[in-house]
């Protein structure tokens, strides 16, 4: 007991100090954000706009505002509903200077535990499609850049960038560090959830799982934890099998769970499995 509320504390602190450090452009990949900033200035002294990327940071200070706009981004998509923040620097001085035309295109507050739903899929490809023909950076965070921005952050990797569920949620784990412990198995069961939205192929959960994983349709279906019937709508709905075992669980299972913490006990964190999970232990 004594461990565990040791490594909430741990995470606690952990992910307040995320945020200020949870910028990184999703695409193009391995490229330097050196590189970026003198590509964006070049383009910028010539008269032409800054060029298109994919951003994913944490809640920013103005620091981390001024990075977003050094790389590119003019549109900005808030799934925490503070957007108010970017909106006030992109006011100053230096905003209105240096970051011309900045917004805040998207501001509401998802939940993690409800599953991303088509309408915003549609309307976030839209806008990133917009943002391509104008020719200026997109950058989309929550707070702490974890796990709604891991989750949306998969969603565009198995898209435009066809990386598998397995790489996105390599992607999400390390990109949140410790605190990937939290929401763990919902994570990797959401990106899987995504990956057959993509797809086109049914999902591969059913019933009570598919109102907790799959893509649903619109927001008005609640968190798989309230109250609803069963049988809430969502998309594609049709599978027979159930969540993957773990069996290919990503390599924390030899090496130990991706973390800045390397002593943390993996016993204690990894939470149930999926045979518990059927056998109706309580999920993370």
């Amino acid at each position: 007991m004594k461990n565990l509320l040791y490594l909430m504390a741990i995470t606690f602190f952990s992910i307040q100090l995320v945020n200020a450090k949870n910028l990184h452009v999703v695409d193009p990949e391995k490229t330097s954000e050196k590189k970026i900033f003198r590509e964006v200035a070049e383009n910028i002294k010539n008269g032409k706009p800054p060029g298109f990327r994919m951003v994913r940071t944490g809640k920013p200070n103005f620091k981390g505002f001024q990075e977003m706009c050094k790389l590119g981004v003019r549109r900005m998509v808030v799934m925490a509903g503070n957007g108010s923040i970017e909106e006030k620097f992109a006011q100053t001085p230096w905003g209105q200077k240096e970051c011309p035309g900045f917004k805040v295109i998207y501001n509401e507050t998802q939940s993690t535990p409800t599953p991303l739903n088509r309408k915003f899929l549609v309307t976030f490809d839209q806008k990133v499609a917009e943002a391509k023909a104008d020719g200026v950076g997109v950058a989309f965070r929550c707070n702490c850049g974890c796990h709604r921005t891991g989750r949306l952050a998969a969603y565009y990797r198995l898209k435009e960038m066809k990386k598998d569920a397995r790489d996105n949620l390599k992607d999400q784990r390390k990109r949140a560090g410790i605190a990937s412990i939290l929401y763990r198995h919902m994570m990797k069961w959401q990106i899987q959830g995504l990956e057959d939205f993509i797809n086109k192929v049914p999902c591969r959960f059913k019933g009570e799982k598919a109102v907790k994983y799959c893509v649903r349709e619109d927001d008005s279906t609640p968190a798989w934890d309230s109250d609803a019937p069963d049988n809430l709508p969502v998309v594609n709905n049709a599978a027979e099998d159930d969540p993957e075992e773990d069996e290919d669980e990503i390599d924390e299972n030899q090496h130990g769970i991706e973390t800045n913490d390397s002593s943390i006990n993996k016993d204690v964190i990894q939470g149930p499995t999926p045979a518990q999970l059927k056998n109706g232990s309580k999920q993370e």
